[in-house]
């Protein structure tokens, strides 16, 4: 677990370091001790880096690189020999010898920032999937950069407005912008882009330097070399992960993808392939009878590999610890059942441990898509077609499955503008929710106008594809991504997360999409993939944990506090409140598929982060 702080001054000027100490103690649990740079401009990061080139290239570095030892390899091939083997020296040098283009060739979990005193400019990078964060401000004079808001928002003068057209995402539980915080001119590099700024320009450059193929490359003859090739390929990024010179941990919930990752993790422990010193399972135990509890799983998933399992109580603070958390972190609070994990997380950092593996993004890439049928025919996949309509005969009836063969075999020739009068045909009354019932005509449009930009961003790729890039670039995953890594690191936990590394994203994308979905079950390649290393009782899962308990014991609490606050500005101007009231009132108690809990936490959140950091007058809605 690390961080970045940094400072550069576009006018040549010197920075001032004592701005720097504030950013660093801003995010002290970070550990930012080590110091690089001077003059116009300086770096704060964990450890001490050797320089590149003599005294040339500076770097901070947070996070890992799955292919460092290739990476120094391909050094050491052009003469270049490093005198460690960090990952931070690697990614250092490999930026002196190509530059922006070594971004390109960086896997694994990072963020970046590079200081070239010989050229006197700064280049920022930030992973494929924003795994790690990385914000900047720039102020027309003065570049900010770190890896959390809080670190900008100590370094500034003071309190830039509130971003009432992010806080309308929240409201909506629309997301729209990987790009934006809740502060205007605060932003967020985007993944997958680097950000340079050199001495004497007006303005930053931001480059996209990787984007997801979206092209179905991968294609066998049979589904035993698919799933041998899956396994072959979760089995290496979870070791990659797993390197640490202290012991790893994993997050065992119980469900398919974290599961699987403890027990990969745990098959290679057993083989004398984990490169780490020791393995410790760790699983919430929700509320018992509850859709949290799933504890049962996890203990069965521990023992099918005779391991210990470390089990924690979820973290449930009163309604004043978010208000809180708010404040110290500048940010809208976290949702609670984000904050359920801080005594995990406590548990870890107790045990020793500095590294935790997780499941996240199994359920982004592994999901597939239920078009299946019309990719099969695309590709001219007869037997792929022919197996994904025996499985949705066998599911739902043959009347179902003939239908959708059908339906998704027109979609092959029928025209786009059919298609979209179809689509209109078929259209449903929307579900209140959807109407935004509680927002205010202003805050609406921001949202129309944000959605259209976000949409027009994916029509980079071919309609039938699209879904694909759609979910490379949902700004709610780097959303999840960035509250998760900053809850660790307040316990000096880093996460890693094999399903989510690139290598795995690239294959989920480049495979047929009914390696994924068969008739009703989802994750059909991983289940297979999982054969004798899960438990049947957890390979087959049919359903998964919820935790809206964990809002819903605050709900009382958070409509009194909203009621009483609903004047707060800019809140007041972005809702009706009579709004906001009918909300609470209508999905105050529903069931768990149709209730409103991120938008009765996006009011409370929302409400909370004005009445700390509004400026007096502030009204407009951006």
């Amino acid at each position: 677990m690390s961080g970045i702080a940094a400072m550069f001054r576009a006018d040549g000027g010197p920075v001032d370091a004592a701005v720097l100490e504030a950013m660093a103690g801003a995010m002290s649990y970070r550990g930012l001790t080590g110091r690089s740079g001077g003059g116009t401009a300086m770096l704060a990061h964990a450890g001490e880096v050797g320089p590149a080139s003599q005294t040339r290239f500076h770097i901070a570095f947070d996070g890992y690189l799955l292919n460092g030892p290739e990476l120094r390899r391909e050094l050491a091939e052009r003469g270049v020999h490093l005198p460690g083997t960090s990952d931070a020296e690697t990614a250092l040098h490999a930026f002196s010898q190509w530059d922006e283009a070594a971004l390109a060739r960086f896997e694994g979990e990072f963020a970046l920032v590079i200081w070239d005193a010989q050229e006197h400019r700064l280049t920022c990078a930030r992973d494929h999937l924003g795994l790690r964060p990385l914000c900047w401000h720039w102020d027309g004079r003065q570049l900010l950069v770190a890896s959390d808001i809080a670190a900008i928002i100590a370094a500034m003068p003071e309190h830039p407005p509130i971003n009432t057209g992010y806080m309308a995402e929240h409201l909506a539980n629309c997301w729209y912008t990987q790009d934006e915080t809740v502060w205007q001119g605060v932003n967020k590099l985007r993944p997958a882009h680097w950000l340079a700024f050199a001495q004497g320009g007006s303005t930053p450059a931001i480059r996209e330097y990787w984007t997801l193929p979206t092209g179905v490359t991968i294609r066998y003859a049979s589904d035993a070399d698919y799933v041998e090739h899956y396994l072959a390929l979760l089995d290496e990024v979870v070791r990659g992960a797993a390197t640490s010179d202290a012991p790893v941990a994993a997050e065992v919930s119980g469900g398919l993808d974290s599961s699987a990752i403890f027990a990969l993790a745990a098959k290679s422990q057993q083989d004398g392939a984990l490169a780490a010193p020791g393995l410790h399972g760790f699983a919430l135990r929700g509320h018992p009878g509850d859709y949290s509890d799933e504890i049962a799983h996890a203990r069965s998933v521990a023992a099918h590999w005779g391991h210990g399992l470390t089990e924690c109580a979820l973290f449930e603070p009163s309604l004043d610890w978010f208000c809180e958390q708010g404040r110290n972190d500048a940010t809208l609070a976290f949702a609670p059942n984000a904050a359920m994990m801080a005594g995990l997380h406590a548990a870890m950092a107790e045990a020793g441990v500095r590294v935790c593996l997780n499941g996240h993004g199994g359920d982004v890439w592994l999901n597939g898509s239920n078009a299946q049928f019309n990719q099969t025919l695309r590709l001219r996949d007869w037997s792929g077609a022919a197996r994904s309509l025996a499985a949705d005969r066998r599911d739902f009836g043959a009347a179902y499955a003939l239908r959708k063969g059908v339906r998704q075999g027109l979609g092959l020739i029928a025209p786009t503008a059919a298609k979209r009068v179809l689509r209109r045909i078929e259209a449903q009354a929307p579900h209140p929710l959807e109407t935004l019932f509680w927002l205010s005509e202003e805050a609406k449009q921001a949202l129309a106008e944000r959605r259209a930009r976000f949409e027009a961003e994916l029509e980079a790729a071919p309609e039938h594809e699209r879904h694909k890039l759609a979910r490379l670039k949902e700004p709610f995953t780097v959303l999840v991504n960035e509250i998760t890594n900053l809850m660790a690191a307040k316990q000096s936990i880093e996460y890693r997360s094999p399903m989510q590394s690139r290598r795995f994203v690239e294959f989920c994308a480049a495979t047929p999409e009914h390696l994924k979905r068969r008739g009703k079950l989802r994750k059909w390649l991983h289940r297979e993939a999982m054969r004798g290393i899960l438990p049947e009782s957890v390979r087959m899962r049919g359903d998964k944990a919820f935790f809206d308990s964990t809002f819903r014991r605050l709900q009382g609490e958070t409509r009194a506090y909203c009621s009483q606050h609903m004047a707060a500005k800019p809140f007041a101007e972005l809702v009706r409140a009579d709004g906001v009231e009918a909300l609470f009132r209508q999905f105050y108690a529903a069931e768990i598929d149709a209730g409103a809990i991120w938008e009765l936490w996006g009011a409370f959140s929302s409400v909370a982060f004005c009445r700390d950091f509004a400026a007096p007058e502030q009204e407009q809605v951006q």
